[in-house]
């Protein structure tokens, strides 16, 4: 893959001293927050009824399925698709831009808090933010081969952590943490379907989606000091490239007669090269963990920083071959109701 690049924003949260606002905005606050015992779940904006005082519901991915006001005695907390305070109609695409998807969170919290809760926006801080992009991998059986690849994965820094048959996770929640799964099989797609938000031709092409969704935690953005109202995107798409490079490689489109001119572009001798190649196809006979020892500590690490520099992924190092993911960039900036639109 060459700069994958995120398509949304899937989810955002935000957080702010309730005593940062005038008296009055607090004062609205703490009543919205009596009448619905601190927590409540807005919905889009003129699809559906506007609250449900229902709690949010943690399932494998609900997580941003709703947009939820929680208030405590100190602080406001929006968290949930920036796709749904908008008002689009389902978060498989959506917004892109992280200023446009936090004044989306601000105004749709406003109009439900009856108050305005834009002024001096800037105090605003975020302490969650999900990219998420879908690559269009031609086919339901290439999607699932492509998740079974990752599910073999063994890069460094990227230990996965409870996977299940239809997903896979990596990393801690607090920084960064990365999920993998064919979207087709989100439970979240069964109601849209019930709910007549997109068609059945919408979710036999959600099939051939492998999403790939990077979460940035409270301790990360922190530590890289990302501020909602100044934040790039570019800068994201580099957060982004960085976590999923690891898993996904650098290569576009790969075969074995292209891997040894890729390798001798970047070792210092063809023979060089050629001893990484050869690690590269005693990885196809006998599998890794054999291969890796087969010769020293030293060598594998050596012969694989060369493979990785090539364009492969530690994926594809893991199973002795080149998994390609084919990425069709999908980014749009309203509601997608007809397969036909997308595919």
């Amino acid at each position: 893959m060459t700069d994958p690049q995120f398509s949304l924003i899937d989810s955002l949260t935000l957080r702010r001293s309730i005593m940062s606002f005038s008296g009055a905005t607090q004062r609205s606050i703490r009543c919205w927050s009596a009448a619905h015992e601190g927590r409540a779940d807005v919905y889009n904006p003129g699809l559906v009824p506007a609250f449900s005082t229902s709690r949010r519901k943690k399932t494998d991915h609900l997580a941003g399925d709703k947009c939820g006001i929680h208030v405590t005695d100190t602080m406001i907390e929006l968290s949930g698709s920036p796709s749904y305070s908008a008002g689009l109609r389902h978060n498989v695409f959506g917004i892109r831009d992280p200023q446009e998807a936090v004044l989306s969170h601000l105004v749709a919290a406003s109009d439900a808090v009856g108050a305005d809760l834009l002024g001096d926006s800037s105090v605003w801080s975020m302490s969650r933010l999900d990219l998420t992009a879908n690559f269009d991998m031609g086919s339901q059986e290439q999607a699932r081969a492509a998740l079974g690849a990752l599910r073999l994965s063994n890069a460094p820094r990227r230990r996965q952590t409870s996977p299940t048959d239809e997903v896979l996770r990596w990393g801690s929640q607090q920084w960064q943490s990365g999920t993998a799964y064919v979207k087709g099989t989100d439970p979240v797609m069964k109601n849209y379907l019930r709910q007549n938000v997109i068609t059945a031709d919408f979710i036999a092409y959600a099939f051939t989606l492998l999403r790939l969704e990077l979460r940035l935690g409270r301790g990360f953005i922190a530590r890289k000091d990302i501020i909602w109202d100044s934040v790039k995107e570019d800068t994201l798409s580099e957060i982004y490239n960085d976590y999923w490079s690891a898993l996904v490689g650098d290569a576009e489109v790969m075969d074995m007669k292209e891997l040894f001119p890729a390798l001798s572009n970047v070792a210092d001798s063809v023979d060089m090269a050629r001893s990484a190649l050869r690690t590269f196809l005693l990885i196809q006979q006998i599998g890794e963990s054999s291969a890796k020892e087969s010769m020293s500590g030293r060598t594998w690490r050596r012969h694989t920083a060369l493979l990785r520099a090539a364009g492969l992924s530690w994926t594809d190092i893991a199973i002795g071959q080149v998994t390609t993911l084919r990425r069709k960039a999908v980014v749009l900036g309203s509601p997608v109701t007809e397969f036909k639109r997308v595919a």
